[in-house]
């Protein structure tokens, strides 16, 4: 049946057959035909593409359930092939070898995860029924978008880092960012993200003030064109949560968290940041 055979591989075929003629008798018929090689496309993808879906419209919810640090290939469509033809075991035969280079290193088949945040060069191979396919040279962007810190990814994460700005007791842990206050005021920036363009964002910041304190103390988080994404002031010891929705862009692609408070006995903690697909 074509749902068990959705797909004839290339070659030279001959049908044959007989049909009854009226007086009885039997006629019988063959017929060849070709084949021909089968087209198809080979194409890597990230968030960023699924975000943006070729350029075509924004997809959030598609690229917010993806990785922000992996190059994706074949098994998230990355071959142009149905989904029948290659996931039916019928065909394991037709199907060759996948390969990438990734800025022109050879690379294992499947997806890249833990990638550098920038654009990279990549070039992906597939063989099928004899025919293999080379995709042109493509830019991957990495955004580092979604980014869940500490619940998908450690602010402390080996190079993907928070950093500290100021403040000699400043730390940066695997689960959160100490704030703790003494000249100079404490404050902590993220790592770059990599922003092709224009990207609408959804920022989610949760930060715990962990003393109450006679004056009201300010807490930020910008981005470094100075954009207040965070801006405030409490003096009651508290967890408080925020969110803001607005545009990174290649100029917006570092966040700091900061306190003003100077005096010893008075500090903050940065309990997650996330940053997502809007």
């Amino acid at each position: 049946a074509y749902t068990d055979y959705p797909y004839l591989p290339k070659g030279d075929y001959t049908i044959e057959g007989s049909y009854s003629r009226p007086d009885g008798s039997t006629q019988a018929i063959s017929g060849t035909f070709k084949v021909p090689a089968p087209t198809f496309s080979v194409k890597p993808h990230t968030s960023y593409d699924t975000y943006y879906n070729n350029g075509k419209y924004k997809n959030a919810d598609a690229a917010n359930a993806e990785d922000g640090s992996t190059i994706f290939g074949v098994k998230d469509n990355g071959v142009c092939i149905s989904k029948d033809i290659l996931d039916n075991p019928k065909y394991e035969s037709l199907i060759g070898k996948y390969s990438f280079t990734i800025d022109d290193k050879n690379a294992e088949a499947g997806d890249h995860a833990n990638q550098a945040w920038k654009a990279h060069k990549v070039v992906a191979k597939f063989t099928f029924d004899g025919v293999e396919k080379t995709s042109d040279p493509l830019t991957c962007h990495v955004t580092g978008l979604p980014y869940r810190a500490p619940s998908e990814t450690k602010f402390n994460a080996s190079g993907k880092s928070w950093t500290k700005v100021s403040g000699d007791y400043t730390s940066i842990n695997s689960d959160s960012i100490d704030l703790k206050t003494l000249s100079p005021a404490p404050s902590a920036k993220s790592p770059t993200f990599h922003m092709p363009g224009a990207v609408n964002v959804k920022v989610t910041n949760v930060y715990t003030k962990n003393n109450s304190s006679w004056g009201s103390y300010t807490y930020k988080m910008t981005l470094n064109d100075g954009t207040e994404v965070v801006s405030h002031s409490s003096n009651t010891e508290k967890q408080y949560s925020f969110s803001w929705t607005g545009e990174m862009n290649p100029n917006r692609t570092v966040f700091t968290c900061s306190y003003n408070y100077i005096a010893a006995g008075n500090d903050v903690t940065v309990n997650s940041v996330i940053v997502e697909y809007n």
